[in-house]
């Protein structure tokens, strides 16, 4: 049976101990249509930046696991680089869940997991 997951920006992302974990590549178009716009500001590298939580619930729908996901353009020329056509965006998040912040990136972007039924907070 497939996981539940709930997910959504996430405003007050403390990304301290995060990393790269791993690329997907698609359009700026399709995340601001699965993620809408970027609600992570530009950094000294980055101009185009989601941060997203993943609310992975268990079976019984009791307890769920957090799963903090950064996805982001990085050392563009500027804010257009990355807004053409296919792009390979950088996905951050952290070490030690279970869950793989670029696999779900991926999985839900693709569309076909068996893993996830995904819903949008």
């Amino acid at each position: 049976m497939a996981q539940k997951v709930e997910y959504g920006p996430d405003d007050c992302m403390n990304k301290n101990g995060s990393s790269l974990r791993g690329y997907h590549t698609t359009t700026y178009d399709n995340l601001v249509d699965h993620f809408g716009e970027p609600n992570a500001y530009a950094g000294d590298k980055t101009w185009n930046a989601w941060d997203l939580c993943f609310t992975v619930w268990d079976e019984d729908g009791e307890d769920s696991e957090d799963v903090y996901v950064d996805i982001y353009d990085w050392k563009e020329s500027g804010p257009h680089a990355s807004k053409g056509d296919a792009y390979r965006w950088h996905i951050g998040g952290f070490v030690g869940s279970e869950h793989h912040p670029a696999w779900m990136v991926s999985d839900l972007l693709l569309g076909d997991t068996l893993q996830y039924t995904f819903a949008r907070r």
